[in-house]
């Protein structure tokens, strides 16, 4: 498991369902104090302070729609929250057995990120048309797809990697 370093890392590990045993190890083995580390998640769970409620929902900061269109592609559209990005090569599809889906990618932007170094991002929208041609029998109703992604808030923590379930029915 990655455990982001940014401000406030504790506070999006136990948000997020990561184990915090991980989250104080790690911040150990980075060289932050003990003391250090409970103080910034005491403070940023304070009322009143900047961060208090200022972790938003993975399903919120990436906010997922998903539909077929006519040609039987797969279209996922996700609506990306201000100072909030999806990594590119973070980005999948499969079905449920593991079988990967090609699908081509849009221009991403550039950002250095503290984590992964420089890396190719989606802001704000993006949409992936993904063809089901070759993997739809005769006689098949629906489809079940496996999405895989990751994101950041901008200069602030990093969702761990996130896979969705997605069930399409077909026309």
């Amino acid at each position: 498991m990655q455990i982001c370093m940014r401000p406030f890392q504790l506070l999006s590990a136990m948000v997020f369902g990561a184990f915090l045993p991980a989250a104080l190890s790690a911040a150990e083995d980075a060289g932050v104090p003990l003391e250090t580390t409970t103080s910034l998640l005491t403070d940023a769970l304070a009322p009143g302070s900047p961060q208090y409620g200022s972790v938003i929902p993975v399903n919120t900061a990436f906010a997922l729609n998903t539909f077929l269109d006519t040609d039987n592609n797969a279209v996922l559209i996700w609506e990306i929250q201000p100072e909030h990005y999806l990594y590119r090569d973070k980005l999948a599809v499969t079905t449920l057995e593991g079988e990967s889906f090609t699908f081509e990618l849009p221009p991403a932007r550039t950002v250095t990120d503290e984590f992964f170094g420089e890396s190719a991002v989606y802001f704000d929208k993006l949409m992936l048309q993904v063809p089901l041609a070759a993997a739809l029998k005769p006689g098949t109703e629906s489809i079940n797809l496996v999405l895989h992604f990751q994101g950041c808030a901008q200069d602030r923590y990093c969702y761990p990697p996130q896979q969705r379930l997605v069930k399409l029915e077909l026309p």
